[in-house]
């Protein structure tokens, strides 16, 4: 069993990209799923069945190392949720372990909201595939043809958008270099 924990939790760290620090957070995970798995030993049963009695809730299974917002009440004026990541659930209550990057410290909350869209990093944000980007390729596009026009000097306010099918001026210049090489044979 030991053998298992080790290879899973070595899993569960790797994909989320965090170091070893929070391995007991993610033994701490990994436990609580291999009690929560079938098992062809006990006649396809899981663990905490054995144990309890009861099925398996599955309903609030989470992601490990995804982001999670906890609520927080500081003020009125104030940011009502603060963002963490989350890494677990409490033992006896039904509260979630959330690490949070600004207090350096794993808290416990009850009040959370997942965002399973996008996977924590600790440099950047990855979207996660099959879910929507922050921005469509279009607004990638339009803000290179803002930063090229400031860096020339331009003082537009506003931004260029291109249809499908349609060149800039640069993209033309390039073409046109491009269509002067002969093709290889």
């Amino acid at each position: 069993m030991n053998r298992t924990l080790l290879e899973r939790t070595r899993c569960v760290l790797f994909n989320v990209g965090l170091n070893r620090s929070f391995w007991g957070e993610a033994i701490n995970i990994t436990c609580f799923l291999i009690n929560r798995i079938p098992s062809t030993a006990i006649g396809l049963k899981t663990p905490i069945e054995i144990w309890n009695g009861k099925t398996a809730n599955y309903s609030n299974l989470r992601v490990f190392g995804y982001n999670a917002y906890y609520h927080v009440n500081e003020g009125k004026m104030v940011p009502r949720s603060r963002k963490g990541l989350f890494m677990g659930y409490g033992d006896g209550v039904k509260d979630y372990r959330i690490w949070s990057p600004s207090e350096k410290k794993v808290l416990l909350s009850r009040d959370v909201i997942f965002d399973e869209s996008r996977l924590f990093h600790p440099k950047l944000e990855v979207p996660i595939a099959g879910t929507q980007s922050c921005h469509s390729p279009q607004e990638k596009e339009v803000k290179s043809i803002t930063k090229d026009s400031e860096k020339r000097g331009h003082s537009e306010t506003s931004p260029v958008v291109l249809q499908e099918g349609e060149k800039s001026k640069d993209s033309s210049a390039n073409e046109s270099h491009l269509a002067a090489e002969p093709d290889p044979p």
